[in-house]
């Protein structure tokens, strides 16, 4: 999931953007890590064995933070205004049983849990 508040002239253009071509750039980040990680799409077996590699996670970490600098990069190379606009940026991904987040500038994300309700 990706949420980019745009701010500046062009904001709303780079803020959807981010929403469009963040995804490809990411997903192309994250593909590198699972093959080096020897993960098989829809097998659990090579999941469970890489999430118990703490390099794995930060290897993900670090694709999430490429992705974002070349997004960064891309952008200044479209015909909007990207030096007096922008956004904020909050992406999570999830991964088996993890979730990713990252954020730029002031946006953030909150997990929150429900609990059964005692009204029952």
């Amino acid at each position: 999931m990706i949420v980019a508040d745009g701010h500046g002239p062009s904001g709303e253009m780079v803020s959807q953007y981010i929403v469009n071509y963040l995804p490809k750039v990411m997903w192309d980040e994250i593909d590198d890590v699972l093959d080096d990680f020897d993960i098989v799409p829809n097998n659990n077996e090579t999941y469970k064995l890489a999430f118990l590699d703490k390099k794995y996670h930060i290897q993900i970490k670090n694709g999430i933070c490429i992705a974002f600098r070349k997004i960064n990069a891309m952008l200044k190379h479209q015909s909007f205004d990207s030096l007096m606009s922008g956004s904020t940026l909050t992406a999570t991904l999830i991964i088996g049983d993890f979730i990713y987040c990252g954020n730029v500038g002031d946006s953030r994300a909150i997990l929150l849990k429900q609990k059964k309700s005692k009204l029952n």
